[in-house]
């Protein structure tokens, strides 16, 4: 087993020989590369967050007529644009039908 080990440190030491130095171009190919893929990832990240924030307030407003019909005029007040507008629809449809089957007592202040 310590033979194999010596072998194989062998190899990552010629193998690191073998590596050729990356001219600055290349360096900022590379850099460029690595920010893209970080970007990426941050996008990513962002898309994950505003699902579970998403997923968390149509729980709430589903459970909540007061807050279904907060939600409801701020989507009616917020410049959306018409391609928002059209992907919102179904929801807003639903939070439309919460609000009129709430009971009067929850739906007026």
């Amino acid at each position: 087993m310590n033979n194999q080990i010596q072998t194989q440190v062998q190899q990552a030491e010629n193998q690191k020989k073998q590596r050729t130095r990356l001219t600055p171009a290349q360096q900022i190919q590379a850099a460029k590369q690595a920010l893209a893929r970080a970007q990426q990832r941050q996008r990513q990240h962002d898309t994950r967050s505003k699902i579970v924030l998403g997923g968390l307030i149509m729980n709430w407003v589903r459970n909540d007529p007061s807050a279904a019909r907060s939600v409801l005029a701020h989507m009616r007040s917020a410049k959306l644009r018409d391609q928002d507008i059209q992907a919102l629809q179904d929801i807003h449809d639903e939070l439309a039908q919460i609000v009129k089957a709430a009971p009067s007592n929850t739906t007026s202040h």
